[in-house]
């Protein structure tokens, strides 16, 4: 069984590998059953929520369960039922196509801009850069070009 070097190719999508990542992706696979169902149950996921439609994701999911059931792998079986306890959620999501990407960017920038203040001791200076950052103001500086004052 040769899985070293193979977890990126595992947790990515099959139509983003190149040859050699396939190539190390389809070595893990074969030395094992459980990886090899693992994989697929990964991908039936990832199904649920690419689907363009409620039936198509009904579908997927009811694929999912099934498999996850018979495989006995307990993550995918706690997946399986946290899907279906907020599986209105999910459908709603999928129906209006909503996303909580921007919600997630706009978290991640303000955990670096406060690691990036570790030291301040005014706690306004750093909610004055959170504002700041997470506007659409750009301040033109003077080394930069653009619309920057002039000193007299």
């Amino acid at each position: 069984m040769k899985i070293k070097g193979a977890s990126f190719a595992l947790g990515m999508n099959l139509e983003n590998l190149n040859p050699y990542q396939r190539e190390k992706l389809e070595c893990a696979i074969e030395g094992s059953t459980a990886l090899t169902c693992a994989h697929r149950l990964k991908e039936l996921v990832r199904l649920v929520f690419h689907a363009e439609t409620r039936d198509e994701a009904e579908d997927a999911f009811e694929e999912f369960s099934l498999v996850a059931r018979i495989s006995k792998l307990k993550p995918f079986e706690k997946l399986g039922e946290s899907l279906r306890n907020h599986w209105d959620s999910i459908m709603n999501t999928i129906e209006q196509g909503l996303s909580n990407a921007r919600i997630e960017a706009n978290n991640n920038k303000i955990k670096l801009m406060i690691r990036k203040a570790f030291g301040f001791r005014v706690m306004e200076h750093l909610f004055s850069i959170i504002m700041l950052g997470c506007s659409n103001l750009r301040i033109p500086l003077p080394n930069r070009g653009g619309f920057a004052m002039k000193a007299f």
